[in-house]
C-alpha cells in the first residue's frame, strides 16, 4: 500500500487534521465489507461458543450483544491483516514475513485461549522470529471521525478481574468504527452487523504505536469500566496509518 490507492485496493486513504496536525487513516470500503465479514462470521460462529459471556470487565452480555462485539473484532483482525499484506508486499518484504492471523492459523478448533494472539509477523526464514500486533477496536457513536482522533486512545494491554499481568506486544494498531448517523444518538451495540452492511458503520484503521511508545507515552485509564484498567496512549500521540505502517517496516528490515 502506498500513499496512493490503486483501483483493486480495498482500502480509501483520507487526511483529517487532528488540530492543526494532518492524520491520515485507512477506511475500508463499503463494497470490499462483504467478503470480509463472511469471514469474521464463520471465525465468531466458531469461537463464540467457547468463550466467556462476560465483557472485559466482567459485566454480563446478552448473547446477541457478545455474538456483535466479538463479530466487531474479528472484522477488525481481518481488515488489518489484509493492510499489512498489501503494505509488506509494496514494500518488498513478503517474501521474507509472513501475516499470521490467529483465527486462520490456530488448530485448537477454537476451543482454548491460550497461545492466542490477534496478528504474528513471522520471519518465513525463522518461524521463531516474530512481532506480536494487538487490535482493539471501539466506536465512535456520538461523534464525528475527526473529533473521535482527537479524543480516543490506541488501547494497549489491561488488567481486570478476569485477566492479570497481560504482557506488552510488540505493536498496537487502532480500528475506529464511526457510526455515520451520530447526529441521532441512536446507535445500537445490538445492532452491528446491520449497520454494517448498509454502510451507516464505516471501518477506519487510524494508527497505531510499537511497544517503546506505549511505555513512555502511556497512561493508565479505566474507559468507563471500574473493573478493567487500560494502558493507552492517545492517537494523536502515537503514528497515523502511514507512520504505523513505516515503523512496522523499518522494524522488520533491521532485524
Amino acid at each position: 500500500m502506498s500513499n496512493e490507492t490503486s483501483y483493486k485496493s480495498p482500502f480509501a486513504v483520507e487526511e483529517i487534521n487532528i488540530g492543526a496536525k494532518p492524520w491520515q487513516i485507512a477506511r475500508l470500503k463499503t463494497e470490499d465489507v462483504a467478503p470480509v465479514l463472511a469471514l469474521a462470521a464463520t471465525y465468531t460462529e466458531k469461537k463464540i461458543p467457547h468463550t466467556r459471556d462476560e465483557s472485559q470487565s466482567g459485566e454480563p452480555r446478552s448473547h446477541r450483544l457478545k455474538y456483535q462485539k466479538q463479530l466487531m473484532g474479528s472484522i477488525a483482525e481481518i481488515t488489518i491483516k489484509t493492510l499489512l499484506d498489501r503494505y509488506l508486499k509494496n514494500q518488498g518484504l513478503a517474501d521474507q514475513w509472513v501475516v499470521n492471523l490467529y483465527d486462520s492459523v490456530r488448530t485448537d478448533e477454537f476451543r482454548s485461549p491460550e497461545g492466542e494472539y490477534d496478528i504474528r509477523l513471522v520471519s518465513a526464514r525463522r518461524p521463531d522470529v516474530y512481532y506480536e500486533v494487538e487490535s482493539r477496536s471501539s466506536t465512535a457513536r456520538d461523534r464525528t471521525i475527526a473529533v473521535a482522533l482527537g479524543k480516543f486512545d490506541i488501547i494497549g494491554p489491561y488488567e481486570s478481574s478476569i485477566k492479570k499481568n497481560e504482557p506488552l506486544k510488540d505493536f498496537y494498531v487502532r480500528p475506529l468504527y464511526a457510526y455515520l448517523d451520530f447526529e441521532r444518538r441512536d446507535y445500537s451495540p445490538d445492532r452491528f452487523q446491520e449497520l454494517f452492511i448498509s454502510g451507516e458503520v464505516q471501518l477506519y484503521i487510524v494508527g497505531g504505536c510499537a511497544r517503546r511508545r506505549m511505555i513512555e507515552k502511556g497512561f493508565a485509564k479505566t474507559m468507563a469500566q471500574d473493573a478493567t484498567e487500560y494502558r493507552v496512549v492517545r492517537i494523536r500521540d502515537g503514528l497515523d496509518i502511514f507512520g504505523f505502517l513505516k515503523e512496522v517496516s523499518d522494524t522488520l528490515r533491521n532485524s
